[in-house]
């Protein structure tokens, strides 16, 4: 447990400011005066862009945490 320590901090920073981006992210869209097709296309752009983000930020330290384990 003690390998990953600082992975799981930084995974729960990481997902509470991934999920407060996705809200004021979608807040943002839905105040747009798009039409809901340009909507729903922006809100998967954000989507994407969110899990990729966070993936890229969270994996380093796993993989550090893992190699330390093993």
């Amino acid at each position: 447990m003690r390998h990953f320590k600082l992975s799981i901090i930084v995974s729960c920073i990481v997902f509470v400011l991934a999920i407060g981006g996705g809200i004021a992210g979608m807040v943002r869209i839905d105040k747009t005066g798009k039409s809901n097709r340009e909507k729903r296309i922006r809100a998967e752009k954000l989507g994407s862009g969110i899990a990729t983000f966070t993936g890229i930020v969270i994996a380093p330290f796993w993989w550090f945490a893992a190699a330390r384990l093993g």
